[in-house]
């Protein structure tokens, strides 16, 4: 059965990109909506050369970073996590940061227009 998230997802991801292994840095294929990877008969005893490569073929098939680091974290985690959505990465294909912590209480004062320390003399 494929999910709402499944199906939007795959609107925004190519049907293969190239990537490398985190280990060994062979050369590989992620096929979307499969689960791993399939070796690439291109692959070099060289990682750096096989980043450079992945990259380029990429780029040919004009498929950004984004979109690479979301189809190496859906085949493995599923294409259903928020990590296989290429939007929650930068240009580079890093993931973009959530806004850290609880609203700050400048802003929860602009919302009550009342300083939250003046909250026991304030009349209801």
């Amino acid at each position: 059965m494929v999910k709402k998230s499944d199906e939007q997802n795959a609107k925004m991801l190519p049907d293969l990109c190239y990537s490398i292994l985190s280990t060994g840095g062979d050369l590989i294929i992620i096929k979307l909506n499969e689960t791993g990877y399939y070796p690439c008969d291109y692959s070099t005893a060289d990682t750096e050369a096989n980043r450079r490569l992945a990259d380029e073929l990429n780029r040919r098939m004009g498929i950004t970073k984004a979109q690479e680091a979301a189809m190496v974290h859906g085949s493995v985690f599923g294409w259903h996590v928020p990590a296989a959505d290429p939007s929650h990465y930068d240009d580079n294909g890093i993931p973009i940061k959530n806004q850290p912590g609880p609203p700050s209480s400048e802003y929860l004062e602009s919302l009550a227009c009342v300083k939250l320390e003046d909250e026991d003399e304030m009349e209801v």
